[in-house]
C-alpha cells in the first residue's frame, strides 16, 4: 500500500488508517454533540414538568386545607337543615351527607391525580429525540460499507 502515502501529482493521499481515525473522530464528535443536545432537551423538559407539578401540588394543598377546615362545619350544617326542614332522622341524614361529601372529594382527588400524571408528558420530546438519535447512531455503526473518500488530484 505504498502508493497511498506517496504523492501523486504533488498531492499526498490519505492512508486507510488516517481515514479510519478521521471517521472515528467525526463519529465521536457527533456522538458528543448528540449527547449534549439530548441533555439540554431533557433539562428543558424537566423544567416544564416541575412547573406543571408545582401547579398541581398547590391545588392539592388548597383542596386539603379547605377540606380540613370547612368541610365538617358545612356538612354538619347541611345535615341539620335536612333534619329540621324534611324531618329526616339525624343519624341517617349525617350518613347521607357524609357519603355525598366523600363522593365529591373522590372526584376532585381523581382530577388532581390525573393532572399530576400528565406532568411527565413533556418528556415525550426527549424520549422521541433520544430514540431518533439512537436509531441514527445504530445505522452509522452497523453500516456494512463506508462511502468512498473523495480526494482531489
Amino acid at each position: 500500500m505504498d502508493y497511498q502515502t506517496k504523492p501523486l501529482n504533488g498531492q499526498a493521499h490519505e492512508s486507510a488508517t488516517a481515514t479510519m481515525v478521521r471517521g472515528a473522530r467525526e463519529l465521536g464528535s457527533d456522538f458528543v454533540s448528540l449527547a449534549e443536545l439530548q441533555w439540554k432537551l431533557a433539562m428543558a423538559d424537566l423544567a416544564v414538568a416541575k412547573q406543571e407539578a408545582l401547579a398541581q401540588t398547590m391545588k392539592l394543598v388548597m383542596v386539603l386545607g379547605l377540606a380540613i377546615g370547612g368541610t365538617p362545619l358545612l356538612l354538619f350544617g347541611v345535615a341539620e337543615l335536612l333534619v329540621e326542614y324534611l324531618g329526616w332522622s339525624r343519624g341517617f341524614t349525617y350518613l347521607g351527607v357524609a357519603v355525598v361529601a366523600l363522593g365529591i372529594a373522590g372526584f376532585v382527588g381523581m382530577s388532581v391525580v390525573s393532572g399530576l400524571s400528565k406532568c411527565g408528558a413533556s418528556f415525550a420530546r426527549s424520549s422521541f429525540e433520544l430514540n431518533q438519535n439512537l436509531a441514527w447512531l445504530k445505522g452509522v455503526l452497523s453500516r456494512k460499507s463506508v462511502p468512498p473518500v473523495t480526494t482531489r488530484f
